[in-house]
């Protein structure tokens, strides 16, 4: 696409009315006084001098008189530009004559903190002389009042009646944190410490210290009150002096800046929150992520260093949890390293050229068009800029602009923009914003009359019921044993979690379970003698009853439901009917497909037990069915077919397939299962002279969350002991098969292989032990930490273990095995301990006589990182 062939239908005007907020079903938007609803999309310092670039003065300006530019012309060809690249607003520091016509929509900085500043030293809090940000106004000061009616009155009172004109910032990237951690209430400990002994802020530090003897209690109260002032003060005064315009926070210095208190004040009295925000993009997988340490790590993400990165999602989403009201990202751009002065040291991610710049712009506008409670952003900046050499070093000496110093656009970037904008103005870019419905999903809960069983089950309802689940799913095996009466604990626990089928906002669940190959026929009971009762089982030939008494519905062996929409059809275990094989073949399968599967784009879902021939698990996959149901599926692309019975954890990604159609498979709530043939794991070549103890996977109880919306179905990973998310989401395309990204033989080429971290060492002990038989041995055990994923690698998913021994110069591989780490059934951050794998010396040669261990992480598909070596010992 040239930049010419962009029209102006890409961007539409939102000048000429008040602007206001409005929460839409679909979530926040501006509202124009006309009635339309739009996100703001803008450009920062947008003026005819462009940069200060130390000894070269102004090249930017420079370069326009040479164009023989007059003020008039330059701002009436780049508002043509700015409307062609898909710009409807005006950042902070851009020429007013930009938007004559009233077509975009401009903010106004107060910088409240400089009006202070300027008043004298005592008038901020100036506590970090090495700080990135500048000094907050000092709201203690007795003047704070005065002038935030002279700053407000002549900043809003000129704009008060002003069409098309957006909001006002308070300021931009204040130092909230004082001292410490950004994310602490560290103000108080700075003005104690930082300020002169009659600073206004430090006697109020001295008073509240003094109220308050708990330190921890100080530190909030303080930061609290500073937070309280600052906003209400300043937000009263412009209220005054402009009742019509929005106020749109303090742009605060990224996700972390501010404590929580301080977001929470900024949301009492703004009517949105600004954050300048500069992401990292990972163009091999389209995520964007930010770096975040471990004390503001959210629940579920695995620690993988001193920093981690976090989907930009998640941590958007923290901060509007934390604050309820709709965010602005007033700053953010992605640098390139081919123009200008590269600096790394720099914000924002510095990427290798203009062509990975505007895929990376890409990514960010498609995101911030998902996101429901964000209302727009703005792009920094207009132009490049440039210090020479001898000038000395400047942070800002970069490649952020649309336009190089010559005014000359940078096609790539500027065309990205326009890219959007255009999907946009045709439809084809969908905002999915929140989900149509949401649904719990479970499987194998296998629920007893005794022990915690029905405890975690209940625990997972009420966590779906905190979710608002417009249902739940449960994909058989509900009762252990097959007894009646485990089935009516489960019944009985749906409702007491969902009194009459509702949640505890009164809004219907769907109950969306189906039996499973435990529930038919007292299938386990006969193993507990105290259970050995005939009377108490679900009868093979008439589950109907037990069914309708435990959740007060009728049975049929396959029934249709529709949620929200939505068409699920559940099709019971069929161990009832002879016919079926023992569960292998479900009667009316093809029938039930035929007459209530959509045929066109939409989704819908199919239940079963039994694991679908060749698909989730692969070819080896225990508990498969004969293929019948795989073979009705085939013809419907649009299926998401789910299952259980394998019990199989869902950090294995082989537990989502894709192909003729989507299946997934969903982890136990009872005890998860990993994959067999690894030394320590449970499987068909399980035997006992192994010299590993198997791990015990009874601790793993897992579920997913399953969000729908209009282009896409998410698939949350849930781990129901640690209440955390367990790994990254699926997240499956709509309409399919528009895309395959979980086909097994496209991502067996993609698969990108764990790697150990710079420095990881592997250790080697002798012991005498015990192999699992009990036999005594003498062992080597290989010990290394287990691989977390990073910004580029995944977790490792199991490990290949290589005895390697040499005699004389001869050298060769005495036994090679496969392990799971002990803990990698658990989130990320829980499995952070050594793992040690066993070789026992009659297992490898007696000839040998040097020996050594190569280590290497594996990926779930067949990708091998690179080995760690132990050092040659004498064997």
């Amino acid at each position: 696409m040239t930049l010419a062939a962009v029209t102006l239908l890409a961007v539409a005007a939102v000048g000429g009315e008040y602007h206001s907020l409005v929460e839409t079903p679909r979530g926040w938007a501006l509202r124009a006084g006309d009635g339309q609803l739009w996100r703001a999309r803008g450009v920062e310092k947008v003026n005819a001098n462009g940069p200060f670039c130390g000894s070269l003065g102004r090249p930017y300006a420079s370069a326009i008189n040479r164009a023989g530019l007059s003020r008039d012309q330059w701002c009436a060809q780049t508002a043509e530009r700015l409307k062609a690249w898909g710009f409807n607003s005006l950042g902070t520091s851009c020429d007013k004559h930009l938007n004559k016509d009233g077509f975009f929509a401009e903010t106004e900085m107060i910088a409240l903190s400089s009006w202070m500043r300027d008043k004298g030293e005592d008038h901020v809090i100036a506590v970090a002389p090495n700080s990135p940000c500048g000094p907050l106004a000092n709201v203690f000061h007795p003047d704070f009042e005065a002038v935030c009616e002279t700053a407000a009155k002549t900043c809003c009172a000129p704009r008060r009646d002003k069409r098309g004109f957006l909001g006002y910032y308070l300021d931009n990237e204040r130092n909230w944190w004082g001292c410490g951690n950004w994310w602490e209430c560290g103000m108080l400990d700075a003005a104690l410490t930082r300020l002169p002994a009659r600073h206004p802020a430090r006697l109020e530090a001295e008073r509240i210290l003094s109220e308050t003897p708990d330190r921890a209690t100080a530190r909030r109260l303080y930061t609290e009150r500073l937070a309280e002032r600052y906003f209400a003060t300043i937000a009263a005064a412009i209220r005054r002096h402009d009742p019509n315009h929005l106020i749109v926070g303090c742009r605060f210095a990224g996700i972390a800046g501010p404590p929580d208190v301080v977001w929470r004040a900024c949301a009492r009295h703004c009517d949105v929150v600004s954050l300048n925000c500069y992401p990292n993009a990972n163009l091999t997988n389209g995520q964007l992520t930010l770096r975040v340490c471990p004390a503001l790590l959210p629940s579920g993400v695995a620690r993988t260093g001193q920093w981690t990165d976090v989907p930009l999602e998640v941590m958007l989403s923290r901060r509007y949890e934390v604050c309820g009201k709709p965010l602005l990202i007033s700053e953010w751009s992605f640098r390139g390293a081919d123009v200008g002065r590269p600096r790394a040291e720099s914000n924002g991610q510095q990427l290798a050229d203009q062509r990975q710049r505007a895929e990376a712009v890409k990514l960010f506008l498609r995101e911030m068009e998902r996101l429901p409670f964000v209302v727009g952003h703005f792009f920094y900046k207009w132009t490049d800029d440039l210090f020479p050499a001898s000038d000395g070093g400047s942070p800002e000496t970069l490649n952020w602009g649309l336009v190089l110093l010559d005014d000359v656009p940078h096609e790539r970037v500027a065309a990205a923009f326009a890219a959007i904008a255009a999907m946009r103005a045709s439809g084809a870019q969908q905002s999915s914003m929140p989900p149509v419905a949401r649904f719990g999903v479970l499987s194998d809960v296998h629920v007893t009359t005794e022990g915690d069983s029905r405890k975690i089950f209940e625990h997972a309802l009420r966590y779906y019921d905190e979710m608002k689940c417009d249902g739940v799913l449960l994909c058989g095996d509900i009762a252990d044993y097959g007894l009646v009466d485990e089935l009516k604990c489960v019944g009985d626990t749906w409702f007491k979690v969902f009194p009459e089928g509702r949640r505890s906002d009164g809004q219907p669940v769907a109950q969306l379970f189906i039996y499973g190959d435990h529930d038919m026929g007292g299938y386990m009971h006969t193993r507990v003698e105290a259970k050995n009762h005939p009377e108490r089982v679900i009868p093979l030939t008439g589950p109907a009853e037990a069914w309708e008494t435990a959740f007060h519905e009728k049975w049929s062996p396959i029934q249709v439901k529709t949620v929200k929409g939505y068409t699920f059809i559940l099709a019971h275990h069929p161990l009832h009917n002879k016919a079926s094989e023992f569960g292998q073949k479900i009667p009316g399968v093809e029938e039930a497909l035929t007459r209530y599967a959509p045929r066109d784009d939409k989704p819908f879902f199919f239940l079963q037990h039994r694991i679908y021939r060749d698909t989730v698990g692969g070819l080896s996959a225990w508990g498969q069915e004969s293929g019948a149901s795989r073979a009705a599926l085939d013809a419907y692309p649009n299926a998401i077919a789910l299952c259980g019975h394998g019990h199989v954890e869902c950090q294995d990604e082989m537990s989502i397939w894709q192909d003729t159609f989507t299946a997934v498979e969903i982890p136990s709530l009872r005890y998860v299962s990993i994959r067999a043939g690894r030394e320590n794991s449970r499987g068909h070549d399980d035997v006992p002279s192994k010299q590993q103890p198997m791990i015990n996977t009874g601790g793993g109880k897992q579920g997913l969350l399953m969000e729908v919306y209009s282009d896409r179905i998410v698939f949350a990973k849930r781990d129901f002991v640690n209440d955390c998310e367990i790994a990254a989401p699926w997240v499956v395309p709509l309409p399919f098969p528009s895309g395959r990204p979980y086909n097994f033989a496209a991502r067996a080429v993609t698969e990108v292989a764990p790697q150990f971290p710079k420095g990881a060492k592997v250790s080697v002990k002798r012991r005498k032990g015990k192999d699992r038989a009990g036999n005594d041995q003498e062992q080597f055990v290989v010990l290394v930490n287990p691989v977390h994923s990073t910004a580029t690698t995944p977790r490792a998913f199991d490990y290949e273990v290589t005895a390697e021994i040499a005699q004389g110069d001869v050298i060769r591989i005495a036994k090679q095995k496969r392990f799971f780490s002990y803990n990698g059934h658990f989130p990320e951050q829980f499995d952070n301990k050594p793992t040690g794998f066993n070789f026992a010396k009659s297992e490898l040669s007696a000839q040998a006589e040097r020996i050594r261990f190569h280590v290497r992480p594996c990926g779930p598909f067949g990708a091998k990182g690179a080995a760690i070596v132990s050092e040659w010992e004498r064997y």
